[in-house]
C-alpha cells in the first residue's frame, strides 16, 4: 500500500504510474477523436463516456490521478507516461500550452465532469490571433469538484515560460483550480468620420435572404455531404491510430470506438464507411494473428457485436430503397461479417423490384451459410410461411448434404404451403432415402399424403415400399373418415408390391378373425384393389379362389373391386 499527499493507493508507485499511462492514452484517443465531429454529436457523448469509465476504474483502485505537464513530456506518479514533442492541439499540448502545470482527477468523478472536460478542450484546441480564451480560463469557469489543477504564474521578465516559484514562501504565485482572469477586452466598433458608429454598406432587404426550395435542396446536399466527409476522415485517422497501436487496451478502446461508428454509419446509410471499417478490421486481424494474438481477440469481439440483429437493425428499412450499387456495397459488408449476420441478412425482403438485388440476397446467405449453417439452421426453425418460402432458393443452392437436414426441419413447419413445397423438394433430392420420405404419410394434409404414396408406386423403389405399406397398413388403425385414404394406400401397394404381399393380402381378403367389425368391409375392399394391382399369378389365384366362395357379402366386395378398377383404367 502506498501513500501520497495524505491518499492512499493500492498497489507500487511504478503499478500506479503503468495504469495511468493507460489511462492517460485512453484520454489521448478520446481527444483526438472528439476533435473529428461537430460539438454536440452523438459520437462525442460516446468517446466521454469510454474515457470516463477508464478514469472511474483508475480511481477505484488509486484514489486520485494526478497528471503533471512539463516541457515535452508528462509525468504520473513521479514516471514519465509520455514523452515529446507535444503534436499541435493535442491534450497535453493544449494544457503547456496554456499554462496547467498538473491537472488532478480524484475519486468520484462524474460522467457529466468528464464530458465537460473534452468539451472544452475540444473548443480551445486551436486560438485565434487574438482569442477571447483559453483552456485555462474555459475550466476555471465550470468548477469541477472532481478535477483540481494548478495554473503557471506567466512572468512578463520570462520569454514565453513559467516564473518558478518556491512553494510556502513568500507571496503565492501559483493559483490552484482558482484562475482569476482580467477585466474583458473590449473591441470598439468603426465609426464614421463624423464620430458616429455605422456602416458604410447599404441596409439588407429580408427579402433576399430567404432561401428558395432548390437552394434549401443544395444546401442540405452540400451539409451532408460535409458531414459524411467529416464521418470519413474520422475513420481513417482510427483506423491509422490501430495500426499503430501495440497497447491492449488503447487498441480496445479503438476497435470500440469503431464499433459505434460502424453502427452510425449503417444507421445513415453510409455503407462505403461501414465497408471500410469492417473491411480493414479483416485485414488487421489477418495481419497480427501472430504478432499480436489478443488483437486477433479484440476483432473476434467487434464482429460478434457487429454482426449481431441490434447492429444490424437499421439496414432492415432501407433495402427496398437502395440503388443496385448500394445494394451491392451493403451485401459486401455482410460478407466481411461473422455467419451469425445471416440472422439480419435473410430478414431482408425479396420483391419483384430488382432480380439482381434477389440475387445478391441470395448470394450472400449462401455465401455466410457455407461458413457456418448453424445461425440459418436455428433461423428456419422459428422461420414464419414468409420467410421460409423465400430461403428455399437459398437451401436448394447449399450442398446436398445440408440442404437435405434443412428440408427435413421444414418437413415439420406448421404451415401447410411450407410442408408441401418440402416434401415436393425432398421427393427430388437425391440423398433423401425411400424411408424418411414414406414416414411424411402421417402428414395431416391430405395432398402431402398423396404426394407420399404416389411417390411409393411410381418411385420405383418397390422394396422399400413394399415393405412400409404393409406394415402402415398392418398397424394403422384408420378411423371412418380415413376409409377412402386406406383404399389409396392398398392402391399403392398393388402398384409397389410382388409376390411377398399376397399371403396377408389373402388373409385380409377372406379371413375374418382379426378385423374390427367397422374396418372389415373396407379393409377387404382394399385387398381385393391391391390384389388386382399387383397383376401376378400369384395374386389372380387368390381373387378366383374368392369368387367360388358362396360369402355373398365379399362376391359384393369383389364385384365392387372390379368396376373400381375399371373406372381407374378408364
Amino acid at each position: 500500500m502506498n501513500i501520497t499527499a495524505g491518499k492512499t493507493t493500492k498497489g507500487t508507485p511504478q503499478q500506479a504510474a503503468g495504469d495511468a499511462q493507460k489511462v492517460f492514452t485512453g484520454l489521448l484517443v478520446a481527444a483526438k477523436n472528439i476533435s473529428l465531429y461537430p460539438q454536440g454529436h452523438v459520437m462525442t457523448a460516446k468517446f466521454a463516456r469510454k474515457a470516463h469509465q477508464a478514469l472511474g476504474s483508475y480511481l477505484v483502485s488509486y484514489g486520485y490521478l494526478r497528471i503533471e505537464i512539463d516541457k515535452d513530456r508528462v509525468l504520473a506518479q513521479g514516471e514519465e507516461i509520455f514523452t515529446g514533442p507535444f503534436e499541435e492541439g493535442s491534450l497535453p499540448f493544449i494544457l503547456f500550452r496554456d499554462g496547467i502545470r498538473w491537472i488532478e482527477f480524484v475519486e468520484g468523478l462524474e460522467a457529466e465532469e468528464v464530458a465537460e472536460f473534452l468539451k472544452i478542450l475540444q473548443q480551445f484546441s486551436s486560438l485565434a490571433d487574438e482569442p477571447e480564451g483559453d483552456f485555462a480560463t474555459g475550466i476555471w469557469g465550470m468548477k469541477f469538484p472532481h478535477i483540481q489543477y494548478e495554473i503557471a504564474d506567466f512572468s512578463s521578465g520570462t520569454e514565453g515560460g513559467w516564473e518558478e516559484g518556491e512553494e510556502g514562501k513568500g507571496d503565492k504565485k501559483n493559483e490552484i483550480s482558482s484562475f482569476k482572469t482580467g477585466s474583458a477586452v473590449t473591441t470598439p466598433g468603426r465609426k464614421n468620420m463624423d464620430g458616429r458608429s455605422g456602416s458604410l454598406l447599404p441596409p439588407i432587404d429580408p427579402e433576399e435572404t430567404i432561401l428558395t426550395l432548390q437552394e434549401q435542396r443544395q444546401l442540405q446536399e452540400m451539409v451532408s455531404l460535409e458531414a459524411a466527409t467529416d464521418y470519413a476522415a474520422g475513420v481513417d485517422v482510427l483506423m491509422d491510430g490501430m495500426l499503430l497501436c501495440r497497447e491492449k487496451e488503447s487498441f480496445t478502446v479503438i476497435v470500440d470506438v469503431l464499433l459505434d461508428e460502424f453502427r452510425e454509419s449503417l444507421s445513415r446509410g453510409e455503407f462505403d464507411t461501414a465497408l471500410k471499417i469492417v473491411w480493414g478490421l479483416r485485414k488487421v486481424a489477418g495481419k497480427y494473428q501472430k504478432q499480436l494474438p489478443w488483437a486477433g481477440d479484440v476483432c473476434v469481439n467487434f464482429f460478434a457485436k457487429a454482426s449481431a440483429p441490434e447492429s444490424l437493425s437499421p439496414v432492415l428499412g432501407q433495402w427496398s430503397r437502395l440503388e443496385n450499387d448500394e445494394a451491392d456495397t451493403l451485401i459486401r459488408i455482410f460478407g466481411c461479417l461473422d455467419p451469425s449476420a445471416v440472422l439480419t441478412l435473410a430478414l431482408l425482403p425479396q420483391g419483384e423490384y430488382s432480380r439482381v438485388k434477389n440475387q445478391l440476397l441470395t448470394d450472400a446467405i449462401i455465401s455466410l451459410s457455407e461458413r457456418d449453417s448453424r445461425p440459418l439452421e436455428a433461423l428456419l426453425d422459428e422461420a414464419g410461411q414468409e420467410l421460409a418460402e423465400s430461403l428455399f432458393p437459398v437451401i436448394m443452392q447449399l450442398d446436398i448434404e445440408t440442404s437435405l437436414r434443412f428440408l427435413r426441419r421444414l418437413a415439420a413447419h406448421p404451415n401447410v404451403s411450407v410442408r408441401r413445397r418440402t416434401v415436393g423438394e425432398i421427393l427430388r433430392h437425391p440423398l433423401a432415402l425411400p424411408g424418411e420420405i414414406l414416414k411424411l404419410i402421417d402428414d395431416p394434409d391430405k395432398t402431402i399424403r398423396h404426394l407420399v404414396l404416389r411417390y411409393a408406386a411410381t418411385s420405383g423403389r418397390q422394396d422399400a415400399a413394399e415393405q412400409f405399406l404393409t406394415q402402415y397398413l398392418v398397424k394403422t388403425k384408420f378411423g371412418k373418415s380415413d376409409e377412402r385414404f386406406m383404399i389409396e394406400c392398398f392402391r399403392a401397394l398393388g402398384k409397389c408390391g410382388s409376390s411377398r404381399s399376397v399371403p396377408w393380402l389373402k388373409e385380409t381378403l377372406l379371413s375374418r378373425r382379426w378385423l374390427p367389425g367397422k374396418q372389415r368391409r373396407a379393409r377387404r375392399k382394399g385387398a381385393k384393389v391391391a390384389l388386382e394391382g399387383l397383376q401376378i399369378p400369384e395374386a389372380r389365384q387368390v381373387l378366383e379362389d374368392a369368387r367360388r366362395i358362396s360369402y355373398l357379402p365379399l362376391r359384393k366386395i369383389i364385384r365392387w373391386a372390379k368396376r373400381n378398377i375399371m373406372k381407374n383404367k378408364g
